[in-house]
């Protein structure tokens, strides 16, 4: 490991294979909390050490550090985050075989990747959400003088493997019937509506579709992935501000469709 000492700029630049550590000098003299925040750096793990509570100086060279890294950081640098959470939570191997099971299902996808798998998997069971936040909590805590808490990974699901199977199974074999080709669509653009429990979320679309609809449900979601979120018909129920998945104002972007 290497250390190069930027006086002037009060950073410090520890760099191993694997990582690259930011820190300021100027806070490291203080007893003070840090913030921390992960992205990368030419294709290395980072992480930027950033004091609360700093001078002026220090909190403009901490913000630009801060708003560099979050610029040029990707999707996939939320990755390490989540599997460290995952594995404090104790849901390494439920993680590791679900994501499994997705990579499989895509692995006539040229371009797919088991990362790709698992961040759906992270999406659907919102631990990228979290992990994001957890990020963005840090830009902040560099930019103003408040105490920034990180949101916690304690109130989050780790997915179980047989109810992603299950899943996955249904999809197929159950009333929708989806191909490969329309399943792998369906949980790439919607992963928590196709990989947790989408049978309940049919369940509650069979009960409000109006009739004339009912026979071609299956046809519809396979034509259109975003049906299986319509689970509200205010016709008969009166209007709750729920357009966005209600079956008057979905019914109205349709074409004409057989009456049964």
């Amino acid at each position: 490991q290497t250390t190069n000492h930027n006086l002037s700029s009060k950073m410090v630049v520890a760099s191993s294979s694997s990582l690259l550590l930011f820190c300021f000098v100027s806070a490291l003299r203080m007893n003070t909390a840090f913030s921390f925040l992960p992205t990368t750096h030419n294709k290395k793990h980072v992480l930027l050490l950033l004091p609360r509570r700093h001078s002026q100086s220090t909190r403009s060279l901490v913000v630009a550090a801060a708003t560099t890294a979050a610029s040029t950081s990707t999707t996939d640098d939320l990755l390490p985050i989540i599997r460290e959470a995952v594995t404090t939570s104790g849901g390494d191997d439920s993680w590791r075989t679900s994501t499994q099971m997705l990579a499989d299902l895509f692995v006539s996808e040229e371009d797919a990747t088991v990362n790709d798998a698992e961040l759906m998997l992270a999406t659907a069971f919102r631990w990228k959400d979290w992990a994001a936040k957890a990020v963005a909590v840090a830009v902040a805590a560099a930019t103003d003088e408040k105490e920034n808490n990180a949101p916690s990974a304690e109130q989050l699901t780790i997915p179980d493997p047989l109810q992603i199977k299950e899943a996955l199974t249904w999809l197929q074999q159950g009333p929708l019937g989806l191909t490969d080709d329309q399943m792998r669509r369906s949980i790439q653009e919607y992963p928590a509506l196709y990989l947790v429990n989408p049978q309940e979320a049919f369940r509650q679309v069979n009960g409000v579709v109006p009739r004339q609809y009912r026979t071609v449900l299956p046809a519809l979601v396979q034509a259109d992935p975003t049906v299986l979120q319509v689970t509200y018909n205010c016709d008969g129920e009166g209007c709750a501000a729920e357009c966005g998945r209600c079956w008057v104002s979905y019914g109205n972007q349709l074409a004409a469709v057989p009456v049964v």
